[in-house]
């Protein structure tokens, strides 16, 4: 995408990432998860003795870099706000129209699973979530798919809809994220959240429930 006005050097170029019809830089789906599976390989490569690995390390930190430096322009944006929000596009100019669409494919939750994300974010982050209706203080973390939660017995309100998309992929991160930081109380609302919406008797549901 180098010399492009408006799109960041060093992550993908704008394309159809998923199975909606946008085109844009998604670098909360395509970027996040290039770079999960770059790590993997560099760890992959380093325990195998491969000649390569030391490249491979140069090549997933420079792209961490870059990923890092999108979130850090975003972080000064709401430094000393109550939330925090990584827009859908990493300059977050298409936001208005994406969320007007209803997209929401590009979730938050790799960013946090990689650690790009530090744990008074993630507070902030999940409230601008639930205020948005993205998800809810029940630890469902996309649409919710009931009109009471599961825990609290709080009636949802009606805009949040009743539809779950992908259960468990972004509870799975979020779930990981509130161990590593000791907030047992969120960790339990996600896990119980993907128990009850994501599952049944005979399996897990990946995607819909």
């Amino acid at each position: 995408s180098a010399g492009r006005p408006g799109l960041i050097e060093g992550l993908f170029p704008p394309m159809k990432a998923t199975d909606a019809g946008e085109v844009f830089q998604a670098w909360g789906h395509t970027d996040v998860n290039n770079l999960l599976a770059m790590e993997y390989m560099v760890r992959a490569a380093e325990k195998f003795g491969d000649d390569r690995a030391a490249e491979f390390r140069t090549e997933a930190t420079s792209y961490r870099r870059v990923i890092d430096d999108g979130v850090a322009h975003w972080r000064k944006v709401y430094e000393g706000k109550d939330v925090f929000h990584i827009p859908l596009d990493p300059k977050g100019t298409l936001e208005p129209e994406l969320r007007a669409n209803n997209y929401f494919y590009s979730h938050p939750a790799r960013f946090l699973a990689l650690g790009f994300v530090s744990d008074d974010e993630a507070v902030r982050l999940r409230k601008w979530l639930i205020r948005e209706g993205y998800a809810h203080p029940c630890g469902l973390y996309m649409a919710t798919p009931t009109p009471k939660c599961w825990d609290t017995g709080e009636m949802v309100p009606p805009e949040i809809g009743n539809n779950v998309w992908y259960t468990t992929s972004s509870e799975l991160s979020w779930f990981l994220a509130w161990k590593r930081m000791g907030r047992d109380d969120f960790a339990r609302q996600a896990l119980g959240a993907a128990i009850r919406y994501g599952t049944t008797e005979e399996w897990c549901v990946g995607e819909r429930f």
